[in-house]
């Protein structure tokens, strides 16, 4: 059973390589923003980059994949991030309405990050992926215990252990074994 969870872990991190391969990395386009609200507190664009790029690097090292965060090295291999949308948006979700209870509107957030990469070779772009993870409220009833006659009270249950540091590391690791393999069919 170790040995196939092993198995099953290996292949999430994607491919060693045989040998070391470096490979540039570029900053995001102009699309890219990151928005506003009480889960993206203290958070702006340059360091959702930082921390995306830190992470990806550290994960790529164990593929023996070498990042260098300059614009042009001797390598064919260019990682572009074309854009990083991070949105904190709100919902409704409707609850309630039925045995004479009035139909209650919760207001729900959820935030979205989202990261497209695209990997070139020799100038040339080979694949191109999105890396995405989302966080949601959820909606929690409250009753009144065994009485009947009360109607439910429903209300937004925050996001628990909410973490945009932890949604950027899933999508670097999704990244990780993405490029590794990408690389590894390209040039082995």
């Amino acid at each position: 059973m170790s040995l196939l969870l092993l198995a099953l872990d290996s292949c999430r991190q994607g491919v060693k390589l045989p040998s070391e391969i470096k490979v540039s990395i570029s900053e995001p386009g102009t699309y890219s923003r990151v928005s506003q609200g009480s889960y993206l507190a203290n958070w702006n664009l340059d360091r959702v980059t930082k921390f995306f790029k830190k992470k990806l690097t550290k994960y790529l090292k164990s593929n023996r994949v070498t990042i260098e965060d300059r614009e042009f090295i001797n390598s064919p291999y260019r990682l572009i991030i074309n854009n990083i949308i991070v949105d904190q948006t709100q919902t409704q979700a409707f609850k309630g309405g039925s045995n004479g209870c009035r139909l209650e509107t919760i207001h729900l957030e959820k935030v979205d990050v989202s990261i497209n990469v695209s990997l070139q070779k020799d100038g040339i772009e080979i694949d191109k992926w999105v890396f995405s993870e989302t966080r949601k409220e959820r909606v929690r009833r409250r009753s009144d215990g065994d009485d009947y006659d009360t109607c439910d009270d429903y209300h937004a249950c925050k996001i628990t252990f909410f973490s945009l540091k932890k949604m950027i590391k899933r999508c670097a690791r999704q990244a990780q074994a993405k490029v590794s393999n990408r690389i590894y069919k390209t040039a082995f």
